[in-house]
């Protein structure tokens, strides 16, 4: 089986992570991937111009930061901790630009595809309407 290259978390950073804060959890840590993930864009934006987008920035926005400390329920030390840890995997994104191709290789020969509903619920009309993406 071949194997994608890319920048990837050494175990041991995740427990240092963890030893610095012993409160931290495994649904912190993955929450915190996703969202930052999904920012790259916001976090770039406010950057100086002069600034390589190809390498993560050592320092997150202010709001940034914010952000994650409510949604992942963590401090701003932990957020910054964080960052330092993950954020050359964040900035690659390997889990977002993979999944659609492993479910491809991997999972259309199984019957098992990338599903992604959107319900829009209209509260005046009292419907539900979902409909359904697969990759």
């Amino acid at each position: 089986m071949q194997r994608t290259q890319w920048h990837d978390i050494p175990l041991r950073d995740l427990i240092q992570l963890q030893e610095v804060h012993p409160d931290l959890s495994l649904c912190q840590v993955m929450r915190f991937i996703l969202l930052a993930t999904r920012l790259k864009n916001d976090i770039i934006l406010v950057q100086p111009a002069d600034l390589k987008v190809d390498k993560a920035p050592d320092i997150l926005p202010h709001s940034i930061k914010i952000f994650l400390e409510h949604s992942c329920l963590m401090s701003i030390p932990c957020v910054d901790s964080c960052w330092d840890t993950l954020k050359s995997f964040i900035w690659e994104n390997p889990l977002q630009k993979t999944d659609q191709e492993l479910f491809s290789q991997h999972g259309h020969h199984l019957g098992l595809s990338m599903s992604y509903s959107t319900w829009i619920i209209s509260q005046g009309c009292g419907f539900l309407t979902i409909s359904h993406s697969k990759y």
